[in-house]
């Protein structure tokens, strides 16, 4: 029999929503929008609580190359990471918005290793690519 495992976290927003152990044998992956989710420390604390029930954690992403980046750490730092999903391969913005090289080949992305988050912004990019009637934020 072919067992196709149950997604679930999506809209989870914070780590005392975790479904309990009485519930946690429904889940077959944990999948919070980190965005969403009270940032990466509460992300963090989502996938170590899924750890304890052996569930995988693959983090349900549709940020940007900062975003990402954000979560590419929060994936690094837990043992029951799984994948990240990913939906900007072709897009230009998302390539030119931080400085540096291309932070993803060949479908994977290598955890950045300098300061913060590793990655710089580019204001010019980010400004050029700001919705009109919106003023970039400085």
């Amino acid at each position: 029999m072919h067992h196709n495992p149950n997604l679930n976290g999506r809209e989870l927003l914070l780590t005392p929503r975790f479904p309990g152990p009485h519930r946690a044998t429904g889940c077959g992956i944990i999948s919070p929008d980190l965005a969403k989710a009270g940032g990466l420390l509460e992300g963090r604390r989502i996938a170590d609580l899924a750890d304890m029930y052996y569930i995988p954690f693959s983090p349900h992403n549709i940020c940007g190359s900062i975003g990402t980046v954000a979560a590419s750490h929060v994936c690094a730092a837990v043992p029951n990471f799984q994948v990240l999903e990913f939906h900007h391969l072709d897009n230009e913005l998302w390539s030119n918005l931080t400085v540096g090289d291309n932070l993803i080949e060949l479908g994977h992305l290598s955890v950045p290793t300098d300061p913060g988050l590793g990655v710089a912004l580019d204001e010019t990019v980010a400004k050029d690519a700001t919705v009109e009637d919106l003023e970039f934020f400085e």
